[in-house]
Protein backbone atom coordinates (compact mmCIF):
# COMPACT_ATOMS: atom_id res chain seq x y z
CA UNK A 1 0.00 0.00 0.00
CA UNK A 2 2.87 2.19 0.83
CA UNK A 3 4.64 2.32 -2.75
CA UNK A 4 0.72 3.02 -4.60
CA UNK A 5 0.78 6.34 -1.67
CA UNK A 6 3.93 6.99 -2.98
CA UNK A 7 3.15 6.57 -6.43
CA UNK A 8 5.98 4.72 -7.62
CA UNK A 9 5.37 3.01 -10.57
CA UNK A 10 4.82 -0.57 -11.47
CA UNK A 11 7.58 -2.79 -13.69
CA UNK A 12 4.80 -2.74 -15.79
CA UNK A 13 4.52 1.39 -15.96
CA UNK A 14 8.27 1.71 -15.39
CA UNK A 15 8.81 0.25 -18.42
CA UNK A 16 6.14 2.00 -20.19
CA UNK A 17 7.84 5.52 -19.32
CA UNK A 18 11.53 4.10 -19.90
CA UNK A 19 10.11 3.56 -23.65
CA UNK A 20 8.30 6.69 -23.90
CA UNK A 21 4.73 4.93 -23.61
CA UNK A 22 1.81 5.76 -21.52
CA UNK A 23 1.35 4.22 -18.37
CA UNK A 24 -1.50 2.12 -17.45
CA UNK A 25 -3.95 0.03 -20.26
CA UNK A 26 -6.55 -2.18 -19.95
CA UNK A 27 -6.32 -4.97 -17.29
CA UNK A 28 -7.98 -7.98 -19.34
CA UNK A 29 -10.92 -10.14 -18.91
CA UNK A 30 -14.36 -9.51 -20.13
CA UNK A 31 -14.66 -5.75 -18.72
CA UNK A 32 -11.10 -4.98 -19.94
CA UNK A 33 -11.33 -1.90 -17.86
CA UNK A 34 -8.80 0.79 -18.73
CA UNK A 35 -6.59 2.26 -16.23
CA UNK A 36 -4.36 5.62 -15.79
CA UNK A 37 -2.17 3.55 -13.93
CA UNK A 38 -1.27 0.06 -12.47
CA UNK A 39 -1.13 -0.41 -8.47
CA UNK A 40 1.26 -2.48 -6.61
CA UNK A 41 0.00 -5.43 -4.91
CA UNK A 42 1.38 -8.75 -3.35
CA UNK A 43 1.43 -11.09 -6.73
CA UNK A 44 3.86 -8.20 -8.22
CA UNK A 45 6.18 -8.11 -5.65
CA UNK A 46 6.08 -12.10 -5.30
CA UNK A 47 7.49 -12.45 -9.04
CA UNK A 48 9.54 -9.50 -8.91
CA UNK A 49 11.15 -11.64 -5.48
CA UNK A 50 11.44 -15.04 -7.59
CA UNK A 51 13.28 -13.63 -10.51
Amino acid sequence: MGLNLDKIPTPRDHWAMKKGRATGGKTGGEKGRAKDAFNWNPAVITRMLRN
